[in-house]
């Protein structure tokens, strides 16, 4: 059974995320991701599943077996936001929407910072719209570009290039 609005706040609620370190991205199946959180000695591995009909997110104890293959979306987070940073999370509004906010290391100025000494950081955006119909996990820059979807879905707009800004669409 899919979580409503108000039972994903108290997940939220429950979970201390911010300030996590990102240190692990699995994704063991096309509709599921866990990322592994490290943060003041303690280890969380955060499951966000898209299965029609049992759409959640919450802390897992289950040990996730590593997909056969290496699959595409998993492949990107870990170059984009493993090492990274949680520095919030937040459902929007009452839209079964969660937007993770990660700060990363830049790597694409990665090779060059190591000789100045000085890294750059990259804000990033990781939407789960927990929606049963139209579950979508999104990774965005700060500007709601789309850097890729884990479905890819051309009629919604949800391509690398796109733009997701679902903050836009929220009453006021």
């Amino acid at each position: 059974m899919s979580l409503n609005h108000r039972e994903i706040d108290l997940v939220l609620s429950e979970l201390d995320l911010e300030g996590c370190q990102i240190q692990r991205i699995v994704q063991p199946a096309y509709d599921t991701l866990i990322l592994s959180l490290y943060k003041s000695g303690a280890s969380l591995d955060l499951l966000i599943c898209l299965a029609h009909g049992a759409c959640r997110i919450h802390s897992t104890a289950i040990p996730v077996p590593k997909s056969e293959k290496p699959l595409r979306f998993a492949e990107l987070l870990r170059s984009r936001i493993r090492n990274g940073r949680v520095e919030s999370v937040r459902q929007l509004g009452t839209e079964r929407i969660v937007r993770i906010d990660v700060k990363a290391a830049d790597r694409d100025e990665e090779a060059s910072s190591e000789s100045s000494g000085e890294r750059r950081y990259v804000n990033y955006r990781l939407y789960a719209r927990l929606w049963s119909g139209a579950a979508n996990i999104i990774l965005t820059d700060e500007q709601g570009q789309i850097i890729d979807a884990l479905a890819r879905k051309p009629k919604r707009g949800e391509v690398a290039g796109g733009v997701y800004n679902p903050e836009d669409s929220l009453p006021p």
